[in-house]
């Protein structure tokens, strides 16, 4: 502090030579007593005190408390205020104006650890202070000077949300266009080994350059904090740079892929160390791609080994399950490499196979092929979201018996079909609970399609079984209806699976 208020003297000097005329100051109000030795040694030519002595303005029997607001007097302004000081007689203002402490203030914008001693001064100079150590908890750095504001920040101990994510994006706010995300190196080199308590990390709409320098993912092996990462529109230049970044994070229990390509698409050779995937990895979820083969990210996750040892997997929840990754069996890669460590699969199939006009043949076999679930031995809970339109297609879930037959009998505890209501420009075509009941949309008939199911499921093979699920679910999310206006669609679900019915673990409804 001794030094602080030092260099406050020297920008002030040239200050109170402008605004002597005009204010009177007693700065040993808001300085320490012991920088009153600094205050004398000012000339009256340097306005040091134009209208008295420091003795006649300052005495040490009247020793002032830390600067603060007093509590008998409203909260400065931002302009034109004083600061109220604390002393032996009462509460006194400064006769300094609060905009010669902004501008004074203002010059150590730099300096973050003194804006963080001076933010607790009083609430005068938070708002002064708070300019430029203010930063939103979730902001995205998207150059690398605000890398750098952002990591003075962490170290003068103003960044502490432990809860608080971090997003790097290449996205330009001039142009509004991707661009590179090589600031994440310097990130990595300018927060590592500081222990970073950030939980989150999200890149997001850029390309990660080929020629960043390979110290970022040691670099990165220090965020130990980091348990979720985010890769929304980024495009990689091989597999092996994906791989290497998640697994630097060692941390890491949720991976969520949104539009991840790649330059170079090509599988890579596993190299010792390099696939040594964060063992508290749990969560997978991938969604679209922007890659010219649709099939690659679920190929990155097999090379990479990150669905080894996941236990639930989200693939396409909010868009489609393209057919090609069935029928590459891209898909069925990832699922035998998750294996038994599976507990959980969420799968959206909402036009893909609904539309394939498969017949019963061509669905057993580009099931069994493609998405066959016998090597997930443990697995507990099947999600599968799908289309909701008016009409239905009879055949729409003509793949779901067979899907489901290849269920663990003795891990499955519930399975849940979600239809959701596709969106549309026209908002006058949205259905209502009466469109379901009536069966005006022809869901009823899409259900005794599945009717096979109830033999299925009814087995005594099938120990674990505690609900079997269909339910609906509208793009407004208006419903709110009784179970007196539920109960026809109850019946009608029931009377298609009658053996369910009776073990009491059919549910219908809305979610």
């Amino acid at each position: 502090m001794k030094r602080f208020w030092g260099e406050v003297l020297k920008k002030a000097k040239s200050i109170i030579v402008e605004q002597r005329r005009r204010f009177y100051f007693d700065l040993s109000q808001v300085c320490p007593p012991d920088v009153e030795e600094q205050l004398s040694e000012m000339s009256p030519s340097e306005g040091s005190l134009s209208e008295g002595s420091l003795s006649e303005t300052y005495s040490p029997q009247e020793h002032l408390v830390p600067v603060h607001l007093g509590r008998n007097h409203p909260p400065p302004r931002y302009f034109a205020d004083n600061v109220y000081c604390e002393t032996q007689s009462g509460p006194r203002p400064s006769p300094l104006p609060i905009e010669i402490w902004e501008y004074i203030l203002d010059m150590f914008q730099d300096r973050l650890d003194l804006m963080a001693v001076c933010g607790r001064v009083c609430r005068a100079w938070r708002v002064i202070s708070k300019r430029f150590t203010n930063m939103n908890g979730h902001r995205t750095l998207t150059s690398r000077v605000e890398i750098l504001r952002f990591s003075q920040l962490k170290r003068a101990g103003l960044h502490r949300d432990r809860d608080v994510g971090v997003a790097i994006s290449g996205l330009s706010e001039v142009n509004r266009m991707t661009g590179s995300l090589e600031h994440i190196a310097s990130l990595a080199a300018m927060l590592a080994g500081t222990r970073p308590q950030n939980t989150m990390l999200s890149l997001n709409d850029g390309e990660w350059p080929a020629w960043i320098p390979q110290s970022v993912f040691l670099h990165l092996s220090t965020f130990t904090s980091i348990t979720f990462l985010t890769l929304k529109d980024v495009t990689f230049p091989s597999i092996a740079v994906f791989g290497r970044l998640t697994c630097a994070l060692s941390g890491l229990e949720w991976l969520s892929l949104l539009g991840v390509s790649f330059s170079d698409a090509r599988v890579p050779i596993p190299l010792g160390r390099r696939w040594a995937t964060p063992p508290d990895l749990r969560q997978v979820q991938v969604d679209r791609s922007r890659s010219p083969s649709s099939s690659d990210m679920l190929r990155a996750l097999v090379a990479t080994k990150m669905v080894a040892c996941c236990r639930v997997l989200i693939s396409y929840v909010d868009s489609d399950i393209l057919l090609d990754y069935i029928r590459d069996s891209s898909l069925q890669q990832a699922l035998y490499c998750a294996g038994d460590s599976l507990r959980a699969l969420h799968l959206g199939l909402y036009h893909s196979l609904p539309e394939a006009k498969l017949d019963c043949a061509d669905a057993e076999v580009l099931v069994d092929t493609g998405i066959c679930l016998s090597h997930n031995t443990s697995l507990s809970l099947l999600e599968i979201n799908t289309s909701l339109r008016r009409p239905m297609n009879p055949n729409h879930l003509i793949w779901l018996s067979r899907l489901i037959s290849h269920v663990s009998t003795t891990s499955i505890e519930e399975i849940r079909v979600v239809f959701e209501e596709d969106d549309s420009p026209d908002d006058t075509s949205f259905l209502i609970i009466q469109d379901i009941i009536d069966d005006t949309v022809g869901l009823l008939d899409v259900l005794r399609q599945c009717a096979s199911l109830d033999d299925i499921l009814s087995a005594s093979d099938y120990t674990s079984l505690e609900t079997v699920k269909f339910s609906i679910r509208t793009r407004f999310g208006i419903w709110d209806p009784t179970r007196d206006e539920l109960a026809p669609w109850i019946r009608s679900v029931s009377r298609i699976f009658p053996k369910l019915h009776v073990r009491g673990i059919l549910r219908a409804g809305v979610p």
